[in-house]
């Protein structure tokens, strides 16, 4: 049996002209409001501080949204410049990689997130930064 939301969603839905599941509704302040789903061309992010690792942007391309960021923190070794996302180090430059999303492949970004920072390779990776930590102190 359908759900109150499920059911709202898939009566709008008919008679909406969005392609399916861009339509949602969501419970707020009391009642069932529509909303909207949208992708994004990309997440423009211009870091002003040392990030430390940056899910949001995790989170970005992981729904296949480029991201465009400044070279700060650990930013560089999360993005690949050029096929997740662009990384420059001036905001200026932020502004010409949107001209430049379309080399941009959002199978590209999601595969990455996927790949990369999932637990296993997280844990591989950690594992290998330990490893060369303590061959570099004998």
């Amino acid at each position: 049996m359908a759900s109150a939301a499920q059911a709202a969603g898939n009566a709008a839905a008919q008679g909406s002209s969005l392609p399916d599941g861009l339509l949602r509704y969501v419970w707020q302040e009391g009642r069932w409001q529509q909303i909207r789903l949208c992708a994004l061309a990309a997440l423009v992010f211009p870091l002003q501080w040392e990030e430390p690792f940056g899910m949001v942007l995790l989170e970005a391309m992981a729904c296949g949204t480029p991201v465009l960021l400044l070279a700060r923190g650990a930013v560089p070794e999360v993005v690949v410049d050029g096929v997740t996302g662009f990384v420059r180090d001036e905001p200026d430059e932020l502004v010409h990689c949107l001209e430049m999303l379309d080399q941009i492949e959002p199978a590209a970004c999601r595969q990455h997130a996927e790949q990369a920072f999932i637990p296993g390779a997280m844990v591989a990776g950690y594992e290998q930064v330990y490893a060369d930590g303590r061959l570099r102190e004998a």
